[in-house]
């Protein structure tokens, strides 16, 4: 056991423990690197009709349909409305405008926990990090919304080092923030619905922007999910779905003593009907996570606390999402 987890922490360096460090998230901008360079590499192969341009080009973007006008281009007709107004109708396209990337970053209590290498938070930290990194790199805005349930910080989306570093300090802050809580002592008297912080995010931002949702989606109720639909409808969000592999299975059988920041309880693991039940609704929580996103055409990667997460990146081309 010591040999693996051993293995497991040289596999992970820079990927152990409970809380994230400054310094990590900083050196992560080498990582953002090294992932771009690759991606570009890759598009030069026989797969590179499946991969997302670095390249920023023009372009158009739908946005209304209206009566026909002497002189607009036939080929826009949208003959579906036509045929249904029996009026003639075209499509109105105007340039494509450019997609600042936004990151939403859960820091909250139920995040911090892990079984293996890391914390949920810690990775969430460490995503967002290669995301701005890589965002700063392709000369994009980088801006974002990190929350606890003691704080939230709006980092206004601007382009620059500084940017960046301004919101990594702050991704920091609130992680080290939910270490020096202890579980005998609240966190808060109240949890923070992801809803509240989606309800800020939809004020906030305007449209065109590439939203990434980092967290374990815990704290989602059916006001969250109403609040993902919305967001969708004028911009491109994609999910960063963070676990740990204990959430997926029960432990072995024995008793354990469990707390959100909360509230406290002991689970009994040898349970036959309670471990059947502990696996089976992680997987119903899943599906419903997965379906909101599926049914806003919206990808969604799920990330556990033991894997590397460059490995994570260059499997499921998440920087691609943008």
């Amino acid at each position: 056991m010591k040999i693996k987890q051993e293995s497991d922490r040289k596999e992970n360096r820079g990927f152990v423990g409970a809380t994230s460090t400054l310094k990590d998230l900083i050196a992560l901008r080498q990582v953002a690197k090294s992932i771009e360079y690759q991606r570009k590499q890759r598009t030069t192969s026989q797969m590179a009709g499946l991969l997302s341009s670095s390249i920023k080009g023009r372009g158009i973007d739908f946005e209304e349909v209206r009566c026909y006008q002497p002189g607009d281009d036939v080929r826009n007709i949208d003959w579906k409305v036509t045929a249904r107004t029996l009026n003639p109708h075209t499509k109105v396209f105007t340039e494509e405008k450019e997609k600042p990337v936004f990151l939403i970053v859960d820091q909250s209590p139920s995040m911090f926990f892990g079984s293996k290498i890391t914390f949920k938070s810690v990775v969430a930290a460490r995503v967002a990090s290669i995301l701005a990194w890589s965002a700063h790199e392709q000369g994009d805005r980088i801006g974002g919304l990190v929350y606890s349930d003691e704080a939230h910080t709006n980092i206004k989306a601007k382009r620059g080092i500084k940017t960046v570093l301004s919101l990594l300090n702050k991704i920091n802050e609130l992680n080290k923030g939910l270490a020096k809580k202890s579980i005998s002592e609240p966190v808060v008297r109240r949890k923070t619905k992801m809803s509240e912080i989606l309800r800020q995010a939809r004020r906030i931002l305007k449209a065109h922007n590439s939203i990434f949702l980092i967290s374990d989606f815990l704290n989602t109720d059916e006001t969250s999910l109403t609040e993902i639909r919305s967001l969708s409808r004028r911009n491109k969000i994609s999910a960063v779905h963070v676990f740990d592999p204990i959430e997926k299975q029960a432990p072995r059988p024995n008793l354990y003593s469990i707390s959100d920041g909360l509230e406290r309880l002991t689970i009994d693991t040898s349970d036959k009907e309670f471990a059947k039940n502990y696996g089976k609704q992680y997987e119903n929580n899943l599906k419903e996570i997965y379906s909101i996103f599926s049914e806003i055409n919206s990808p969604i990667i799920s990330i556990n606390t033991g894997e590397p997460i460059e490995t994570v990146f260059f499997k499921n081309r998440i920087l691609n999402s943008r």
